[in-house]
């Protein structure tokens, strides 16, 4: 096996770990609690669906970016349920059931559109390469599959289901940093697609995303957050392996791996800052109490 061969493997292994996280963490009735909540529901699909394809659309109309960038950005766009998203909105107060039950309808969606993109629209790629149908087969396979076992472990046994979703999310978030070591050492000679104009446009659409997000969250400042969260970090795992399966010999998994690095610190800053407002008001609030009470 060779080095790309190797990145591929640390990237099926993290797609399926990740789809296994989500089926062992997440149930059913903390899905239906979020499809019932309809007014917030409506707000993220068209941050996520409507108005962040449009953005990656736009982006592209605008600057003249080459194929392969395209073609990234139209796949980001249309790819909502990044994993990362449970790194920062778990964080956030009341938000860990809920960011759980998002982040797999959401991957749900992705699951939906992404094949329904690659199958249809004439993008470009390799004749002979792959067949696009059996290889959208097979990624279906990969993700769906571990979703569906750890649901149904979850159903069977639910101890068992908590004590090893922790360390099957873990050993997939160590073959996903992995993989884009590997990948990054392995495509030097298509790292040229990454110019300026093109980390410009990655940069513009993950504060896109993210002003989108914090418009369509309303007035409450929690929901503001999370939707801005969930609404910037797309579904790199998902498209990562799309792309190194369908364009091998491209730069398209490299302007991925570009955006993950891209949508970590303003998720981040966006975090700590709402968590260090919050203890301030908590701290404000006991102080008023005491004052009060005294």
């Amino acid at each position: 096996m060779d080095a790309f061969d190797w990145a591929l493997v640390l990237q099926t292994i993290f797609v399926i770990g990740a789809m296994a996280f989500i089926g062992l963490s997440v149930s059913w009735q903390q899905v239906v609690e979020l499809l019932r909540q309809r007014k917030q529901f409506t707000r993220g699909f068209i941050a996520n669906m409507v108005l962040t394809p449009l953005l990656a659309v736009l982006l592209i109309l605008v600057f003249d970016l080459p194929v392969d960038a395209q073609v990234a950005l139209l796949l980001l766009g249309l790819a909502p349920g990044g994993m990362n998203m449970l790194q920062f909105t778990t964080k956030i107060e009341g938000r860990l059931a809920h960011a759980a039950a998002a982040l797999l309808v959401m991957t749900v969606i992705a699951l939906l559109i992404v094949p329904l993109v690659i199958v249809f629209v004439p993008l470009p790629r390799e004749p002979g390469e792959v067949t696009v149908l059996g290889t959208v087969v097979a990624v279906l396979a990969a993700v769906v599959a571990p979703m569906a076992l750890g649901a149904a472990v979850r159903h069977r046994w639910p101890e068992t289901a908590r004590k090893v979703a922790r360390p099957i999310n873990l050993v997939s978030t160590i073959a996903f940093v992995a993989a884009i070591i590997v990948s990054a050492s392995v495509k030097k000679e298509a790292a040229q697609v990454l110019t300026p104009t093109v980390l410009l446009v990655l940069v513009l659409f993950v504060a896109g995303t993210l002003l989108i997000g914090w418009a369509m969250g309303g007035r409450d400042p929690v929901r503001r957050q999370f939707l801005a969260t969930v609404t910037s970090i797309r579904n790199a795992g998902l498209v990562l392996l799309v792309a190194m399966v369908i364009f091998p010999r491209a730069g398209v998994d490299l302007v991925v791996l570009a955006y993950t690095m891209l949508i970590i610190p303003p998720n981040a800053v966006l975090t700590i800052t709402k968590m260090v407002q919050g203890k301030r008001r908590q701290k404000r609030a006991l102080k008023g109490s005491e004052l009060t009470g005294g």
